[in-house]
């Protein structure tokens, strides 16, 4: 699991390590607690091609 993570080069850098786990402003900036299971519900229920590797 890889915190912190902002940009997509730090996310490229991670995956080339087998990283597959991240959070960071690249993912999300932070939320109100009422915003998450919306932000949650998009999130993992897309289709994978439709969304970034790890968002």
């Amino acid at each position: 699991m890889a915190e912190g993570v902002e940009t997509e080069d730090q996310a490229a850098s991670l995956r080339r390590y087998h990283c597959d786990e991240l959070q960071g402003f690249l993912i999300s900036r932070p939320l109100p607690a009422e915003q998450v299971p919306g932000f949650l519900h998009k999130c993992c229920s897309e289709p994978s091609s439709a969304r970034s590797s790890y968002g």
